[in-house]
């Protein structure tokens, strides 16, 4: 039988290089295949949410500059990678995953940066491997030039919401396109919209099936669901490890086994009618 020993040894040695990500990829493959996952969408989701350290002593003492943001961090951590990041007032020490899910919320590809790092610079690593006409859905966070520069490179359509610069407020247009993307993420679809001119009505094709159809969806609320059941349900609001590397490894494993239940429910729901 294998002691714990063995399996932490297996679990870092994994955790050294790419294999878990490709094992992700293996996984999604498998489950397209398998009918259980969509093989074609003409949508991608990006968003961030907050990994908590392992450190479970947390003592909030940290440096502020004048407009509340954080310049320093003065109590010593044991988890030498996790960085402060204010967040709905609170102040967390940890890592951000950065997350792309399909339309309907499987994991895709992710990767983990110090929770002090920001969205914008870490977009085109999640962007990887996606189909030319894609709509790629994000938050503001991830709006920059260099961003709308790649997405219309690789021939991606742009979904992100624009933030306000200063001194450059945003334009009447930009703020109603804000809020459509706003009011779609936290009230849903209205189910008589036009699948023809709505970017919130996606196109999919699932493996062995000739036709396409069309799958309403809520951008950007898709991949905070999925944020909640790795919260919940998989209780991975903190890490376990200490150190980017093995927190990486953990939210690796952490997403196929989002992807497998999300398969699984799949399987077990009643057939529609």
């Amino acid at each position: 039988m294998l002691i714990h020993y063995t399996l932490c040894r297996y679990r870092n040695w994994l955790a050294q290089d790419d294999t878990l990500s490709e094992l992700l990829e293996l996984i999604n493959r498998q489950l397209t295949e398998k009918g259980l996952k969509i093989e074609k969408a003409s949508a991608a989701v990006v968003d961030v949410t907050i990994i908590q350290t392992a450190d479970s002593k947390q003592r909030q003492a940290i440096e502020v500059d004048e407009e509340g943001q954080i310049n320093g961090q003065t109590t010593p951590s044991k988890d030498k990678d996790a960085r402060w990041i204010k967040k709905n007032g609170l102040y967390k020490l940890g890592y951000k995953q950065h997350t792309r899910t399909d339309a309907e919320g499987y994991i895709g590809k992710l990767h983990i940066t110090p929770a002090n790092a920001h969205e914008c610079k870490h977009l085109s690593p999640l962007l990887e491997g996606i189909a030319e006409g894609t709509t790629v859905y994000a938050d503001k966070g991830y709006d920059s030039a260099e961003n709308r520069q790649h997405l219309e490179e690789h021939q991606l359509l742009d979904g992100i919401m624009r933030k306000a610069c200063r001194n450059r407020p945003l334009t009447e247009a930009q703020t109603k396109r804000n809020r459509y993307l706003s009011k779609t993420r936290y009230s849903g679809l209205n189910l008589n919209q036009d699948k023809a001119t709505k970017p919130q009505t996606v196109q999919i094709v699932r493996q062995g099936e000739a036709t396409p159809y069309w799958f309403k969806f809520n951008p950007l609320y898709v991949v905070e669901q999925s944020f909640g059941t790795l919260h919940r349900k998989f209780r991975y609001a903190r890490a376990a490890y200490f150190g980017l590397i093995k927190v990486s490894a953990q939210s690796h494993l952490k997403a196929m086994c989002l992807n497998l239940l999300k398969a699984a429910n799949r399987l077990s729901a009643p057939a529609a009618a």
